[in-house]
């Protein structure tokens, strides 16, 4: 019976023992111990993290581009709009067809003179008249 006994005791410690190794080396249910699991998760979430900060930066760089075409855009339809009002009185032949704007017009002059002739603009382009006739 001590034989029988000790047997017992001798295969319930390698018992014991086995599971005690399974339970240092931590394998998981994927083959790996539990630090080569943590070693790969780590890697991934790096992987991760770099993802990330690409796609910020990418984000960044879009934003940076869309206020630039914004810009572009507000610029674009600024100048539409002063050519259109310079342009609205003028016919397909640049012929003058509105009243006259007397910033233009030399002082003394009948602003209805200037019906039907050529328009000219002022210097800085704000103003809108006809070209004067030699005389």
């Amino acid at each position: 019976m001590a034989k029988y006994v000790a047997s017992m005791l001798v295969v319930g410690s390698l018992v014991v023992g086995a599971f005690a190794f399974q339970a240092v080396a931590g394998t998981t249910s994927r083959g790996q111990t539990l630090g080569q699991r943590v070693r790969a998760l780590e890697a991934s979430a790096e992987r991760q993290r770099r993802a990330i900060e690409s796609l910020r930066d990418e984000n960044a760089q879009q934003q940076r581009q869309i206020k630039r075409l914004l810009g572009f855009r507000t610029d674009t339809n600024e100048q539409l709009t002063i050519l259109t009002k310079r342009t609205r009185k003028l016919s397909a032949h640049g012929v003058y067809s509105g009243p006259v704007d007397n910033r233009q017009v030399q002082l003394g002059a009948d602003p209805a003179e200037c019906a039907g002739k050529v328009a000219e603009w002022n210097a800085n382009g704000s103003s809108l008249g006809c070209v004067p006739t030699p005389r």
